[in-house]
C-alpha cells in the first residue's frame, strides 16, 4: 500500500503546478526520510523533473 500511496502522491505533485510539496516518512528510529518534494514550479515540465529528477 505504501508503494501504490507513492504512485498517486507522485502524481498528483506532478499536475499540481504552483503549489510545493513537501513529504516525509518517519523511520522507527524517528528519523524522517523524503519522499518527495517540490518547489512550487508554475510548471508541469518542472514539476516532473522535481518529482523523478532532471534528465543527465
Amino acid at each position: 500500500e505504501y508503494a501504490k500511496m507513492v504512485q498517486v502522491l507522485h502524481a498528483y505533485c506532478i499536475i499540481s503546478a504552483g503549489i510545493r510539496v513537501s513529504c516525509t516518512n518517519q523511520l522507527e528510529q524517528g528519523k524522517r526520510q523524503p519522499v518527495v518534494c517540490t518547489g512550487g514550479s508554475p510548471s508541469i515540465k518542472e514539476n516532473i523533473g522535481s518529482v523523478f529528477g532532471q534528465k543527465q
